[in-house]
């Protein structure tokens, strides 16, 4: 793996927002940036921070897992 998918990091993100019924502007108020960069990070044209991933998964209640688990490369 050279780089995360963050195309599908962004789809898990806007699957997890719309299944809670929360808007991108209200992430996008939470994390003090533009709608249209939520937009863009759900679309994969922008690449989340570490910090901001954390904070979208407190905000969507779940774990930053949720959106990265599909990176991993190790069995069990």
């Amino acid at each position: 793996m050279d780089t995360l998918d963050f195309k599908a990091i962004g789809k898990k993100i806007k699957e997890r927002r719309q299944a809670l019924g929360i808007t991108q502007e209200a992430i996008a108020n939470y994390l003090d940036v533009n709608a249209s960069h939520i937009s863009n990070i759900e679309g994969g044209r922008a690449h989340a921070s570490l910090t901001a991933l954390v904070k979208i998964a407190n905000f969507l209640e779940c774990s930053v897992d949720y959106f990265i688990s599909h990176e991993y490369t190790y069995k069990t």
